[in-house]
């Protein structure tokens, strides 16, 4: 039953979540609006009361995001980007730019970069709890506008405030209390693995940096010029050793140094039940690479390839992401040997890497498809 209950932890919460949120709605019908209501009328109120919830959803998801940022940009920290909504904003060169990102269990996510000599334990802490406090914050005070102006204000402006207040209470929740259920660390999961060691502080804050300059236009082998976790004994269960290891797992791949990619696959594997699964969905990815274009084995390759999880991440991120589109490549040219369907991969691989928003990364991810291209003659000789 408790493993029922930890595999199913998020459907449950959804249907808990919307049974509360059906039942408050339904009521505020009936105190807004009156028990006297015709059919149409309620069920036009009903539906109406449903958008209003998308929206403040929405909106509680754009002030979960500038939570981080405000607390951040008050402790120093640079701006690094915004995401919301599968968009986010960066800026590069003194230029804001809009491009399409789509993180798979998260519905935004705000990175900034940290002053050159880092923060303090309670300003890490304050930027990792700025969404979930800016959540309460505002819930807080639509609470105190509903409980006090409900009187003279409009059945639908009331419904708003309330579930406004409602979602952020969510929100709150959801984020706060430490939980991978999506996949993804929360902010209170992160919270609580920070103050396990420093090594974890360390690498939080140099991902946000390393990001910053693949993001900028350095590649990730200029942006970290030495692996990150040499030496180092890994904690797998915690994001943020892991972080450090797929770090260095790009950094592998930029130089082109696949020993080395294959060594880290094989660390991270030698604890993979205790990896995160956001982790677990990169590390297959990019295994299944290596595999293919290293003629691995035959077994592992098509393990991977039908597995609905691993396709399932793969084909999410191949809407937006060149590394995505490399491996989809790679498993065209090498292992289904359809030199046509290739073709078109590349050609949207080519559009992505134009307009994608981590110049650094797109740069390492040419190198990359033109490696395995290169591959082609090879496979017509066998």
């Amino acid at each position: 039953m408790i493993s029922f209950l930890k595999k199913n932890i998020a459907v449950i919460l959804f249907i808990v979540l919307s049974l509360i949120f059906g039942g408050c709605i339904g009521y505020s019908l009936i105190i807004f609006f009156g028990k006297e209501q015709g059919f149409v009328s309620l069920i036009m109120n009903l539906l109406l009361s449903f958008l209003i919830m998308i929206v403040c959803i929405f909106l509680q998801i754009i002030i979960h995001e500038t939570g981080h940022l405000t607390a951040a940009l008050m402790r120093g920290w640079k701006f690094i980007s915004f995401m919301a909504f599968g968009f986010i904003l960066t800026r590069r060169d003194g230029h804001y730019r809009i491009s399409t990102m789509k993180l798979a269990g998260a519905g935004g996510q705000c990175l900034l970069l940290p002053p050159e000599k880092g923060d303090s334990d309670f300003g890490i802490m304050l930027y990792n709890l700025g969404g979930v406090i800016f959540n309460l914050m505002f819930s807080v005070i639509s609470g105190i506008l509903l409980w006090t102006c409900h009187e003279s204000l409009n059945p639908y402006l009331n419904i708003f405030l309330m579930l406004f207040s409602g979602v952020g209470i969510c929100f709150f929740l959801v984020n706060g209390i430490p939980s991978t259920f999506s996949g993804i660390p929360n902010d209170g999961y992160n919270i609580l693995r920070l103050r396990e060691d420093k090594f974890s502080t360390q690498v939080f804050l140099d991902s946000l940096r390393f990001l910053a300059k693949t993001q900028s236009g350095k590649r990730p082998h200029e942006a970290m010029e030495e692996y990150y976790s040499d030496n180092k004994r890994l904690d797998m269960s915690s994001p943020f050793h892991v972080c450090a290891l797929t770090m260095d797992l790009a950094v592998a791949l930029d130089r082109l140094d696949f020993d080395k990619a294959h060594n880290l696959i094989a660390l991270a594997e030698e604890r993979w039940n205790e990896i995160i699964q956001i982790y677990k969905n990169e590390i297959s990815m990019e295994r299944l690479f290596l595999n293919l274009i290293d003629n691995g084995e035959i077994s592992k390759i098509e393990e991977a390839v039908n597995d609905k999880n691993i396709m399932n991440y793969l084909n999410q991120n191949a809407t937006f992401r060149p590394s995505a589109l490399r491996i989809q490549y790679a498993i065209a040219l090498i292992y289904d040997k359809d030199r046509e369907k290739a073709d078109k991969i590349m050609e949207r691989f080519n559009t992505i890497s134009e307009s994608y928003y981590n110049v650094g990364d797109a740069l390492c991810e040419i190198d990359l498809i033109k490696y395995t291209s290169g591959l082609y003659g090879d496979i017509r000789k066998q």
